[in-house]
Parts: structure tokens; C-alpha cells; sequence
């Protein structure tokens, strides 16, 4: 149950993710059939398992391994979208959007008055990280 509610929420999470990419960046050249191919992948596992749940513990140990593969799956898939978007989205380049970038001094260090830091951190039930 607990790989169930962890997958859930990242389904939630790569939703919303994917949602407000596609607002902000609508001719982003992430693939759409693509990136919705990827989240239907994690729907149905999680669908499947929150289907089947009702009646606890009458899965055997196959039908158990069958449920943890697919949402395994599932969930390597909605992260490879997140991450694909968050690296389209930093290395985009365009003015307004979300760039990182170092500088050295004439010394050959990093310059730390330069240095641009971004943290992405998606907390969808308001737990304290």
C-alpha cells in the first residue's frame, strides 16, 4: 500500500508538472503523445492497484510481484518525463524562463556573488521537508 500512495502522488505531481509546462511552454519541444504515453503507464498501475484493493489481501504473491513491476515501471516513466521537462526548462535558454549558469573570476575560481542556484521541490501534501 505504501508503493501504491507513493506512486499516486507522483502521478499527481507529474500531472500537475506536465500541465503547467505545457501552459507556460505550449510549442515546447517536449513530445505530447509522448510525455501522456508516460502517464498513462503510472495511471493504469495505480488504477489496477487501487482497483483490486478493495478486497485486502486476496492477491496471491504473483499477482503482488505483477502489481510492484508495473508500478515500478510506472513510476521510473512519470520520473523520466519530470526530469526531461525540468532540463528543457533550465537549458532553455529564453528570456523569462528558468536558466542556471557559473562564472569564474580573473583568478580562475568560481565567482559566488555569480552563481545561480535552483531548487525544484514539489510537496503536494504539505509535509515538513
Amino acid at each position: 500500500k505504501g508503493v501504491a500512495r507513493r506512486a499516486s502522488s507522483l502521478l499527481y505531481a507529474g500531472e500537475s508538472v506536465f500541465t503547467q509546462y505545457l501552459l507556460n511552454f505550449p510549442s515546447s519541444s517536449v513530445s505530447k503523445t509522448w510525455a501522456l504515453q508516460q502517464l498513462r503507464i503510472l495511471r493504469w498501475a495505480v488504477s489496477e492497484v487501487q482497483h483490486h484493493d478493495g478486497i485486502t489481501g486476496t492477491e496471491s504473491p504473483k499477482v503482488q510481484d505483477m502489481y510492484m513491476a508495473n508500478l515500478m515501471q510506472g513510476m521510473y516513466a512519470v520520473k523520466k518525463l519530470m526530469a526531461f521537462i525540468i532540463l528543457e526548462t533550465f537549458h532553455s535558454g529564453k528570456k523569462g524562463e528558468l536558466s542556471s549558469y557559473t562564472s569564474t573570476n580573473h583568478f580562475g575560481r568560481l565567482d559566488s556573488s555569480k552563481i545561480e542556484h535552483y531548487v525544484v521541490v514539489y510537496n503536494p501534501l504539505a509535509w515538513n521537508v
